[in-house]
């Protein structure tokens, strides 16, 4: 289980094959940020696939947003019985504690229908695999500080900046240095008590 400032995703694409009673379900997955990229990605595999008879999908948002808000999550059928398709698919996702990615099933049907029941295992199954098959890796979410600061005090911000691995975008603003730095959401209260203490008060923050 992931901290509470992490989420568990997937890094890069991933594919899985399973045939059923001839129909051919084809898995795809890939991490994403916000629905929609979700719209993209589920639009270039209907392309690709338009010939398929049914491309049904599942995706998971929200990692990466901040503690406590609430992580997203829709599906479809796409023709499919209802609730034979997208909802396991969404399911096996949600209960490997994955978020920010899609997986899309493919079918091509094969002449036997497999029923509702047999429908469910294929396309879970087949997102299990997908799972098997991807990197899942461990995000932190992270929170933008602004500040503003004389430039005599720079260098002992971006020293307590390098101290927690915090990346830095600086730009200009009446004279003064202004920072965006991204910080470990649970350790932002202590970044800025550090600062405060390392300029002698002398940081604004916005």
């Amino acid at each position: 289980m992931s901290a509470a400032d992490t989420f568990l995703t997937i890094k890069g694409e991933a594919s899985s094959l399973l045939k059923e009673k001839g129909s051919k379900f084809i898995g795809y997955a890939s991490p994403l940020q916000d629905e929609p990229e979700a719209k993209m990605t589920l639009d270039r595999i209907k392309r690709k696939y338009h010939d398929a008879t049914h491309n049904c999908w599942a995706y998971r948002v929200g990692g990466g947003v901040g503690v406590g808000e609430k992580i997203k999550g829709l599906s479809s059928d796409d023709g499919e019985p209802s609730g034979s398709a997208g909802a396991p698919m969404l399911s096996v996702i949600a209960g490997a504690e994955l978020t920010n990615l899609i997986v899309i099933v493919t079918r091509y049907f094969g002449g036997t229908k497999l029923g509702v029941g047999g429908l469910i295992r294929a396309y879970g199954g087949c997102v299990k695999l997908l799972i098997d098959n991807a990197t899942i890796i461990e995000q932190t979410i992270r929170k933008d500080v602004t500040l503003l600061i004389d430039y005599p005090l720079l260098t002992a911000v971006l020293r307590v900046a390098s101290r927690f691995r915090a990346n830095v975008r600086q730009d200009h603003e009446a004279g003064k240095a202004s920072l965006t730095v991204s910080v470990r959401l649970s350790e932002i209260e202590k970044f800025k008590s550090e600062l405060i203490d390392a300029t002698g008060g002398g940081v604004l923050f916005k």
